[in-house]
């Protein structure tokens, strides 16, 4: 079983909606059941990347008023 990583907007987050999902992969099908999302200070997500055991997420303006760069340990 693999996962995919997906940058984006949830509307269930109404003052900064930007999550990081991650998504299960079993064999060619997407499992769309049980995901799981971390939510960033932000409006949305741009860009995810995984390197080692940190992955990193992108977005244009976060809770400090600036482009955020976020790093996530053990995902």
């Amino acid at each position: 079983m693999s996962n995919v990583y997906v940058a984006g907007a949830s509307s269930e987050h109404e003052n900064y909606p930007a999550v990081i999902e991650k998504i299960k992969i079993t064999g060619y099908n997407l499992e769309l059941n049980n995901n799981t999302r971390t939510e960033l200070g932000s409006y949305a997500s741009t860009k995810v990347a995984f390197s080692g055991n940190r992955l990193f997420a992108t977005c244009g303006n976060d809770i400090n008023d600036g482009g955020g760069l976020y790093v996530l340990s053990n995902h």
